[in-house]
């Protein structure tokens, strides 16, 4: 029904949303698996998938030169009590988030969890 109305329509645009949504369909049907297969607790998925982040995490600061922010040179970039507050909360929240989606992950089906997902995204 979109597509009758949309005024510049493009094929490839409804190409990248309907591979995103193969992609999409796929990864949360694979990781309710792995949950119900895989003998772990949610804390140790919480800290095998944010170890398994950190090596992208180190080859991206140095491909964008941010070690520069992290050196926090005098004059250039400084850490204050407020920066170094907020990225703690920020990291504490982070994983506070990984930890209750990998708890409702083991307790729901995949189509509920990305239900849950969608309307928690409307609601904020």
């Amino acid at each position: 029904m979109y597509v009758l109305h949309d005024s510049s329509f493009d094929v490839r645009a409804y190409t990248w949303v309907a591979i995103w949504l193969a992609v999409f369909t796929f990864d949360q049907v694979y990781i309710k698996y792995v949950c119900d297969t895989v003998a772990m607790t949610s804390w140790g998925r919480v800290y095998y998938t944010n170890l398994l982040s950190c090596l992208p995490v180190f080859l991206l600061v140095f491909a964008f030169q941010e070690t520069d922010v992290i050196s926090a040179r005098e004059g250039v970039h400084e850490w204050t009590s407020g920066a170094i507050a907020a990225l703690v909360v920020s990291c504490i929240a982070g994983i506070a988030m990984s930890y209750s989606a990998f708890l409702l992950r083991a307790m729901v089906s995949a189509t509920t969890f990305t239900v849950v997902g969608i309307m928690c995204k409307i609601a904020t």
